[in-house]
């Protein structure tokens, strides 16, 4: 089921204006009122389909087939750049995947130094301590 504007389309016949529909307002209040809110006297222009626009292109032979080649062509490109880029982002995944484990390794290199170095420093307050804790001792006797 068609509707009579889609049916005026595809026939290039304009659809008449029903005359109930449209308002007539006074000339002396037309003049009163500011431009854009006036009321435009020009219909707008419908849409002409693309095939009514420009006349058809009839080929010769020669000129289908080098067409059909440039089709082609065009494809083989769109598959090898496709195709490029899933390699790139393959590529790209296992470089984020190599640098994710590098730095999860510099990571525990880190919180073992920093394990070593509190060991050490906790030695050394340790024996800071007891040595200050004989020397305390000496000094009571």
């Amino acid at each position: 089921m068609w509707t009579t504007s889609q049916l005026g389309l595809n026939h290039g016949i304009r659809l008449k204006a029903n005359k109930d529909s449209l308002c007539k307002i006074p000339k002396a209040l037309q003049k009163a009122l500011p431009f854009k809110n006036k009321p435009k006297t020009q219909a707008k222009a419908g849409k002409v389909p693309k095939n009514r626009r420009r006349p058809a292109v009839i080929r010769e032979p020669h000129e289908r087939k080098i067409l059909t080649l440039l089709d082609a062509l065009s494809t083989l490109h769109s598959q090898k750049m496709k195709k490029a880029k899933e390699q790139r982002h393959l590529h790209n995944k296992e470089h984020f995947r190599a640098k994710q484990k590098e730095e999860e390794e510099k990571l525990k290199r880190q919180k073992d130094l920093r394990k070593k170095l509190f060991r050490i420093q906790g030695q050394k307050e340790r024996s800071n301590q007891k040595s200050s804790l004989k020397g305390a001792e000496g000094q009571l006797q």
